[in-house]
């Protein structure tokens, strides 16, 4: 029951400043990927989902309802998002998600994620979040995984025959 009401006040924490007025100062860098990682750590993207761009929450829509089409279209098949919208490098439930550096631009500054299985250091990886600013606000623009490849352009190879 503790874990649910710390994630609910988390929830509604993240929510309450993604919601804040333009004139209000935005979300460091390090603090957006403190809710991406306790999104990730917590399997509740709900707060996450509240700080994407506008064209980051489209293309996860699109993805969402074709994945649903497909479903329908072939029950007992996996779907091509099976297992759901792909957020970062690997599928694996990594037990520890860090912010370890911030890199990339002035237009689209990058928050470096270190992924950490603290028994087995050899599954351990690093993905980075593209931030934008919207609105005088820094809101994830993109997933850049590991191996450079991109959250949105997984969402449109997951559909590609």
């Amino acid at each position: 029951m503790a874990v649910l009401m710390r994630r609910l006040a988390f929830s509604l924490l993240a929510l309450a400043l993604a919601a804040a007025p333009a004139q209000a100062v935005s979300l460091t860098g390090v603090q957006v990927g403190d809710i991406f990682c306790a999104g990730r750590l917590s399997g509740d993207m709900a707060p996450v989902e509240a700080i994407l761009t506008s064209e980051l929450q489209a293309a996860i829509s699109e993805a969402e309802a074709r994945n649903d089409a497909a479903e329908k279209a072939a029950p007992g098949d996996k779907p091509p998002l099976g297992d759901g919208i792909p957020w970062q490098s690997f599928p694996d439930y990594a037990p520890q998600c860090t912010v370890v550096g911030m890199s990339g631009t002035a237009e689209h500054p990058q928050v470096v994620l270190f992924y950490q299985f603290p028994d087995d250091s050899a599954s351990n990886w690093s993905d980075r979040l593209e931030l934008s600013f919207v609105d005088k606000r820094l809101r994830i623009n993109d997933v850049i995984y590991k191996d450079g490849t991109r959250l949105t352009e997984a969402l449109v190879d997951a559909f590609k025959d």
